[in-house]
Order: C-alpha cells, then sequence, then structure tokens
C-alpha cells in the first residue's frame, strides 16, 4: 500500500485534519506531516506537546471492520520502535499500550483512533517522536533521540523509513 503525503507548515492537530479528510470523503490512504502542531492530542485527551523540530504526523487507512485494534497497536509500536532502535545501541521499551521509551524516559509515542465512514473503519495514528527536543513535564521525565544517538538526527530519514515499513507491513 502507498501513502499520499499530505504536508502542511502549522496545523492545530495532524489526527483532527485526518478525521476531516476522511468525513469529507478523502479516504485514499494518507499521511499528514507538518513541521508545527499546536494542540497535539495524546492517550486520554491528554496534550501532546509538540516542540518546534521534532517529528509529528498522522497516518490513517481503511481496515476490516474485524481486525482488533490491540493487535494493531502493538505491531505500530513495533514499527517505531525498530526505526528508533538503529539510532542507538541500547534498548528502546514500549510501555503499554503506546508510549516509547529510553532509559525510562519517555521518547514518542503513538495515538490511535478509529472512524467509521460510509460502512469503512479507518485507522487513524498520530505519531509523535521528541527527535532534538523534549518537553519538561513534572509527572514524568522525557527524552529526545539526539541525546543519546550517535548518528545524525534528521527528521525526513526518521519519517520515510517509518512510511516505508507502514507501506510494508500494512
Amino acid at each position: 500500500m502507498k501513502f499520499k503525503v499530505i504536508k502542511f507548515k502549522t496545523v492545530n492537530s495532524t489526527n483532527n485534519i485526518a478525521l476531516r479528510l476522511i468525513k469529507s470523503g478523502k479516504t485514499n490512504s494518507s499521511i499528514i506531516l507538518t513541521k508545527i502542531q499546536k494542540k497535539g492530542r495524546g492517550q486520554y485527551n491528554n496534550e501532546w506537546i509538540s516542540l518546534n523540530g521534532n517529528l509529528f504526523f498522522t497516518i490513517y487507512y481503511e481496515i476490516d471492520p474485524k481486525v482488533k485494534l490491540n493487535s494493531l497497536i502493538k505491531k505500530n509500536c513495533n514499527i517505531l520502535k525498530s526505526t528508533l532502535s538503529a539510532y542507538t545501541k541500547k534498548r528502546i521499551k514500549i510501555k503499554k499500550p503506546n508510549d516509547l521509551y529510553f532509559k525510562g524516559k519517555k521518547l514518542g509515542g503513538l495515538l490511535h483512533e478509529t472512524l467509521f465512514y460510509k460502512e469503512k473503519k479507518f485507522l487513524i495514528i498520530g505519531i509523535g517522536i521528541n527527535t532534538v527536543k523534549n518537553p519538561i513535564i513534572l509527572r514524568y521525565p522525557t527524552t529526545n533521540l539526539s541525546e543519546f544517538s550517535d548518528k545524525k538526527i534528521s527528521n525526513s530519514v526518521i519519517f520515510n523509513v517509518i512510511k516505508r515499513k507502514f507501506e510494508n507491513k500494512i
């Protein structure tokens, strides 16, 4: 499956854009990519702090209505984990259900949502990765990829690897 990439300079939420596109009939598998996200969303309606320079995007595509969401969440987390693991010798861990941690600090996360439109079911996956900066959050420690990687961090390279893996796994 190939994804069409739709680029924005600034959005409130890439997931909200995906929801709006699907509801307007643009149901082809796509990725919403932005440089600035003002009101990113996390799990349980928590805010996802999207610092400029990091990587955030949303992938959406049609899925079988009978498929179990838990199996997709696990597969999608593993795609991100395997991609980011190429940047470190230490182990990146998945904290269920959908967060990526490195040495006990949050590195990134996924937000999975489903939407039914015209008798079809769509999976919407918001992805946020702290590639070069991390927010300071009192509730839990955070990190970013550049803090522990000995490789050059390129959002476009990371994005293209993730895109290719999703295209090959779906």
